[in-house]
């Protein structure tokens, strides 16, 4: 069931709680009022709650957190402010829902996340249109990433926390890493599942975490390359893809051992000349 409203909440305490049922969609069309900006909301329940994409709360600077079921928003603006926190906490089917094309960012605030979201389809999760996440993610624990069929989630921000990230992508959704993974071992180690994509087109020569390509394709592409440590498996019916069709760029893997698993490995060659300087790396 779904309702809508447009009736003004009240963020009168220092934690203020929103319980929405499992199955159930409630739509809010006007911002928190509060007694203090620094007041804090906490999503409760299975259900979802939606902030309609014309609300603007970036007055509020307390901290968010997602405790159960999702949160569902299209705007940057409908979040709390850029000093503000957003937390998704490690329980079951919990997730931040990013909804028809907006980049979320923040300034001093926080973003965390935790576990696998609703269905393991991300403890961020990309619902439809393009969508940017352009600040830090902080890994509280593994967590996962997702993008649903149609839809993109692009990371420009980079990750923060020693933890294992997986990558989950719908059908035909793609999660791309748009900036900078992150400074060594950090994610632990990304796994990509999923029929749709996953590309790194900014160099991460600092990130020296494990790579599994599981399902779907992983690409490295335009300035895309890894650090020198870190294995890269490539499971059956998976793809690890190298373009130097855009970009020539030498040692895109640096000294990784790949393993193909009964996995694929395509290599796009530049026009001008081939790049592809791969002597390190172990085939196995």
């Amino acid at each position: 069931s779904s309702f809508s409203t447009s009736r003004t909440f009240s963020l009168n305490a220092a934690t203020v709680g929103i319980d929405v049922t499992a199955g159930s969609t409630l739509t809010l069309s006007a911002p928190f009022a509060y007694s203090v900006a620094s007041n804090a909301l906490q999503k409760n329940d299975l259900g979802t709650l939606l902030i309609g994409s014309t609300v603007n709360n970036s007055a509020l600077a307390g901290t968010w957190t997602i405790n159960a079921g999702a949160l569902r928003v299209s705007d940057n603006s409908s979040l709390n402010g850029a000093t503000g926190s957003v937390t998704v906490v490690a329980n079951v089917n919990v997730a931040l829902q990013l909804a028809g094309g907006m980049t979320h960012n923040k300034s001093t605030g926080v973003i965390t996340i935790n576990g696998s979201g609703i269905n393991s389809s991300g403890a961020i999760q990309s619902v439809s249109g393009t969508n940017v996440v352009s600040s830090a993610i902080t890994l509280g624990a593994a967590s996962w990433l997702g993008a649903d069929d149609g839809s993109t989630l692009n990371l420009s921000g980079g990750f923060l926390g020693a933890q294992a990230l997986t990558i989950n992508t719908a059908g035909s959704g793609q999660v791309n890493f748009t900036g900078a993974i992150g400074a060594a071992a950090v994610p632990t180690g990304i796994t990509k599942l999923g029929s749709g994509s996953s590309t790194l087109s900014v160099a991460s020569s600092a990130y020296t975490g494990t790579l599994a390509i599981n399902a779907g394709t992983f690409t490295i592409s335009d300035a895309g390359i890894l650090g020198d440590t870190g294995a890269v498996t490539v499971q059956p019916g998976a793809a690890l893809a190298v373009s130097d069709a855009g970009t020539a760029t030498t040692s895109r893997l640096g000294g990784r051992a790949l393993t193909l698993a009964a996995g694929t490995f395509n290599y796009t060659i530049n026009s001008g000349a081939g790049s592809l300087n791969m002597y390190h790396n172990d085939f196995r």
